[in-house]
């Protein structure tokens, strides 16, 4: 998105390239975010049950 608002824009493949990384980054980390989610809720479903 930085290279949109100052036009420095290299190639189309860059760019495209630029767009699967990110979007590959967005994946990993809504997957950190669901595993650790998940972890969080067990451990206080264990806590509650005790």
């Amino acid at each position: 998105m930085f290279e949109w608002l100052t036009a420095t824009i290299n190639s189309v493949d860059d760019t495209i390239v630029d767009l699967i990384m990110d979007a590959v980054g967005a994946i990993a980390a809504s997957l950190l975010s669901l595993y650790a989610s998940k972890k969080k809720n067990a451990v206080e479903s264990s806590n509650n049950s005790s």
